[in-house]
């Protein structure tokens, strides 16, 4: 059984993309004269609120004295495992194939114009774009248009975008 409190909060997509299940996080509460507290992140939306473009992220709080539903709260998340090469990348969301929550797959064009199956772990949808926090690097190329059609070892062509 589950007891204490959860926090929800709203995070940019570009915040989200470096939260993690299980991360710890400090939660400051106004009306609980500013006192911290330690909570876990335990849920993170994969798709971000359409109107507003951020992604919901609960934190449990181990039962708090004197905090009650509905009260103001702060949060700040540690990200330990954050390195300063850690980039979400964003890719059109047709080229994202067996998506299931937080994980898909994409096919990468290597430098022989092979395609390349390879998982990737995104951090939501955002238009017609996906947010991929593990798995691609900036400037590899993804196959978009009839990623469905190709398979993995498989020469490609890029054709030119159309103007």
């Amino acid at each position: 059984v589950r007891s204490g409190l959860v926090v929800r909060a709203a995070f940019p997509s570009n915040a989200a993309a470096r939260l993690k299940l299980g991360a710890t996080a400090k939660v400051s509460i106004r009306d609980a004269g500013d006192a911290l507290y330690q909570g876990r992140i335990t849920q993170i939306a994969g798709k971000s609120d359409g109107a507003t473009g951020a992604f919901d992220v609960e934190i449990m709080l181990a039962a708090p004295k004197g905090v009650r539903s509905g009260m103001v709260a702060e949060a700040a998340i540690d990200t330990p495992d954050a390195k300063p090469n850690d980039v979400a990348v964003r890719i059109p969301a047709v080229a994202l194939l067996d998506a299931r929550a937080d994980q898909g797959a994409v096919y990468v064009i290597d430098a022989n114009s092979i395609a390349r199956r390879r998982a990737v772990q995104t951090s939501g949808v955002e238009g017609e774009s996906v947010t991929v926090i593990a798995g691609l690097a900036p400037g590899e190329t993804v196959v978009a248009l009839g990623a469905a059609y190709v398979r993995d070892g498989a020469p490609v062509a890029v054709a030119p975008t159309p103007r």
